[in-house]
């Protein structure tokens, strides 16, 4: 059996013969470009997922991280055990600018790790995590990593602090109602 050859000429076809006076077109060049610009595109969007699963697995860890370093585990479970970074990015979603503000302050917790010890902010110790913490807790009013910094902090303790299971450690056995303030409903 006869090799065929595939030779391309300027006609924008690529021909299939045995030689090269019997040549047949298979394949139009715009068909050929079309077919393998469409593969690449989506062998190409399987990289980009893959690399978005690691890129949100990572600023998940550096956001728990964060988090954990605000809200440690004491008696209570830390925020990231109890679903505190969930609920902040939840609650992001119903507020304007403020997914980005968490996307930016996330990579300048990073970055600042990266930076100054040398490891990504969640492999850092607690006492390195805290200094860096306390570089955006310390900067100007009018900075991203001051309003970073204030905003998640004040998200992060409403939504540690809504769990019943923190309340504990305030000594605060619930809300009064249904039953209210039992001490007071009799009359001294």
């Amino acid at each position: 059996m006869k090799q065929r050859k595939v030779f391309y000429n300027f006609n924008d076809h690529f021909l299939l013969s045995d030689n090269v006076n019997q040549v047949t077109p298979i394949v139009s060049r715009r068909s050929f470009l079309t077919v393998g610009v469409a593969f690449l595109l989506s062998f190409g969007s399987v990289f980009s997922r893959v690399s978005n699963a690691q890129e949100i697995e990572t600023n998940r860890a550096v956001f728990s991280a964060f988090l954990d370093t605000l809200l440690p585990a004491t008696d209570s479970p830390s925020a990231s055990e109890l679903g505190v970074d969930l609920d902040i990015l939840e609650l992001s979603k119903s507020i304007k600018n403020y997914p980005q503000l968490i996307s930016w302050g996330i990579q300048w917790l990073d970055y600042n790790a990266r930076e100054r010890y040398g490891a990504p902010f969640p492999d850092l110790s607690e006492s390195q995590k805290i200094n860096i913490v306390q570089i955006a807790e310390k900067s100007p009013a009018d900075y991203n990593a001051h309003n970073f910094f204030k905003q998640v902090l004040a998200d992060a303790m409403n939504a540690y602090y809504s769990k019943p299971i923190t309340w504990k450690n305030l000594g605060f056995d619930g809300p009064p109602q249904p039953d209210g303030f039992l001490d007071f409903s009799a009359s001294p």
